[in-house]
């Protein structure tokens, strides 16, 4: 469950929110919280850093330490048709900052960039 809210100062928007994550059937696996802070420009771009606490850093990493676990850089440009579907186009970069998550995966860096299809109904 993630509870979200929108903040806008002008073209800026700020979006506080907070994941809740739960693992059913898994005993040993306590549920954690993420909080996670998204800073937005307009609809097309967008700083994102997220935070874990010990219980998920632990869970997913094996280190029991809360703190910032990456950050992300995300970019978009959508082609407005009007009364058609939409192609939008879309790339982000993102680190691990946590260092345990870097340790857990090979590719501490991630890139990805997209093209997307979709209209409004």
């Amino acid at each position: 469950m993630t509870a979200a809210c929108d903040v806008a100062f002008g073209p800026l928007t700020v979006t506080p929110s907070a994941a809740c994550l739960a693992f059913p059937g898994l005993d040993s696996a306590a549920p954690s919280i993420e909080l996670a802070g998204d800073a937005t420009l307009g609809e097309d771009a967008a700083l994102v850093a997220t935070f874990a606490n010990a219980v998920f850093g632990c869970l997913n990493w094996g280190g029991p330490v809360a703190r910032w676990t990456g950050a992300e850089a995300q970019l978009a440009l959508t082609f407005e048709m009007p009364g058609q579907a939409g192609p939008r186009a879309h790339a982000s970069a993102g680190h691990l900052t946590h260092p345990e998550a870097q340790r857990a995966t090979a590719e501490p860096t991630l890139a990805s960039a997209g093209l997307a299809v979709g209209a409004e109904i």
